[in-house]
């Protein structure tokens, strides 16, 4: 996919914080993509989303924030891609119905 195609799936949430300010937090990601509060935070300790770690030397929590060539990349690792297989047979074996033998 192309950078344009993946900017284009960026939820409209996300786009008006992105185009706001830069970037977005976790909490934004969560509810931008509708997921449970702290998902963002597993898939970035996960390494799935890359983010920055824009602490302070010596802080003790993390502040991370998440631009969007980050979001675009997300996407990318994310992206359904096709699997090549080999072609079969769709069609059930043709069933034979029993006879009654009469003689």
């Amino acid at each position: 996919m192309t950078d344009e195609q993946l900017q284009a799936m960026i939820p409209p949430r996300i786009r008006e914080q992105l185009d706001e300010k830069g970037f977005i937090t976790p909490p934004e990601f969560d509810r931008g993509h509708g997921m449970r509060t702290g998902r963002c935070l597993d898939m970035i300790r996960s390494g799935d989303l890359p983010a920055l770690d824009m602490r302070t030397p010596g802080a003790a929590k993390p502040l991370y924030k998440i631009l969007e060539p980050q979001i675009c990349e997300f996407y990318r690792n994310r992206t359904v891609k096709p699997v090549a297989s080999e072609p079969t047979d769709k069609r059930s074996p043709r069933r034979i119905k029993p006879t009654k033998n009469y003689l």
